[in-house]
């Protein structure tokens, strides 16, 4: 519990979760509602919406987890000793700091939400980008929580267990990631590749919390194409299975790397 109460603190009072997950994506917002906006027609004003609030819940989310896992940098010297003399598991562990980011993405992506909804109501009429399931937004927050965590933990990992001199570049890629896999569901056709990747389906689910209707399989121009949920639903939680095994088996082997090795960059 003071592991999960730390996590939270921490990341909630993080100048880089504060700027990068709220106040850069907040000026996002303001291009896609002001800006990007411009053209497009009334009918599809609410799925305008809805693809931009899911391109930039994708966004905030990893803004938030690449913020998060730095602090395995410094932990490694101690977790190791942490589980062969303590009462500290590696599961234990684990489950804390999926739990505290988890916690604080949900937190990120319910000011999101909220921040969609009065900067493209302020722009399309509140009526319209009044979201449509706001029950279904938990479980794609959660899950949302526990992919990045994952991913951010096993490439921070494999940076430690390697060389700390590509510990910035492997700690960013969810983030770089984000932004490919993001637009490119935007504004491209990503056809069934899209399907298989966790990214998309993150945003696949955030646009069907926002408009209470199966998503398309790619967002601009494509709104009558839409698939079930389910898909995306059963793929990311696979994708979440996935990392969390080989992050466990990462952390039971983790062993103090030098933070002066990352200094020679």
């Amino acid at each position: 519990m003071e592991l999960l109460k730390y996590t939270v603190k921490r990341l909630l009072r993080n100048p880089y979760v504060l700027f990068w997950a709220i106040g850069f994506m907040i000026f996002w917002e303001v291009i896609g509602a002001y800006i990007q906006s411009k053209g497009v027609p009334a009918q599809y004003s609410q799925y305008y919406i809805a693809s931009w609030y899911a391109i930039i819940a994708l966004l905030a989310s990893s803004a938030v987890a690449v913020s998060s896992t730095f602090m395995l940098n410094y932990q490694t010297g101690g977790l190791s000793h942490l589980f062969r003399f303590s009462r500290l598991s590696p599961l234990y562990y684990l489950l804390s700091i999926y739990s505290g980011i988890t916690i604080v993405i949900m937190i990120v992506s319910g000011i999101m939400l909220a921040t969609t909804y009065l900067l493209f109501g302020s722009k399309f009429g509140y009526d319209i980008a009044l979201p449509r399931n706001i029950i279904a937004f938990a479980p794609v927050f959660i899950l949302t929580g526990l992919f990045y965590t994952a991913l951010s933990i096993d490439l921070n990992i494999l940076s430690l267990k390697t060389t700390r001199k590509i510990g910035n570049v492997i700690s960013f890629l969810p983030l770089i990631i984000s932004y490919l896999f993001g637009f490119s569901y935007l504004y491209t056709n990503l056809g069934n590749i899209g399907l298989g990747s966790p990214f998309v389906n993150i945003a696949m689910l955030s646009y069907y919390a926002y408009m209470n209707q199966d998503p398309p399989l790619y967002l601009i121009g494509n709104v009558n194409s839409s698939i079930s949920p389910v898909l995306p639903l059963i793929v990311l939680i696979s994708w979440i299975g996935l990392l969390s095994v080989l992050a466990l088996m990462f952390i039971r082997n983790l062993y103090l790397k030098p933070l002066e090795e990352g200094r020679s960059i």
